[in-house]
């Protein structure tokens, strides 16, 4: 039983944990399913990316997971992998933003996922709202 000291500790570290964890970790990715579909995802994410450096935590009422692969891990941390992580996840409904990850795989991985539900009604407002494309070309969902 903690008390204390420990245990304000450990609270603290739990309610803060995505980000404390978030300057330590080498990635990490945010992902949202339909509650009735979180057991599947987690089956899936088993397979593809929890391992022994991996953490995650799920909230089960909103179906929301945040993921965090720390430094140790980064045999984990290629594009292939988190691509592989963002089609699972759109499999499943759902949708996977990594948003934690080196500025070597940002070239190669696009952070929101390449099955976006609604990419091409985003890409007719973003033209009818800018046609030149002037306005943060490329900063947005899809390189819009």
């Amino acid at each position: 039983r903690l008390e204390g000291r420990q245990a304000r500790e450990l609270l603290a570290a739990l309610r803060d944990w995505p980000l404390r964890t978030r300057d330590e970790a080498l990635w990490g990715a945010t992902l949202a399913v339909l509650p009735s579909r979180l057991p599947e995802l987690l089956e899936h994410l088993e397979k593809y990316v929890v391992g022994d450096e991996a953490a995650l935590v799920a909230h089960a009422g909103t179906a929301s997971l945040c993921l965090r692969v720390p430094s140790s891990g980064e045999r984990v941390a290629e594009s292939p992998t988190l691509g592989a992580l963002q089609h699972v996840v759109g499999r499943v409904g759902g949708y996977c933003v990594v948003d934690v990850m080196p500025q070597a795989l940002r070239r190669s991985i696009d952070p929101w996922g390449e099955e976006l539900p609604g990419l091409g009604l985003m890409r007719d407002i973003k033209a009818a709202l800018d046609p030149a494309g002037v306005l943060s070309p490329g900063r947005f969902v899809g390189g819009i």
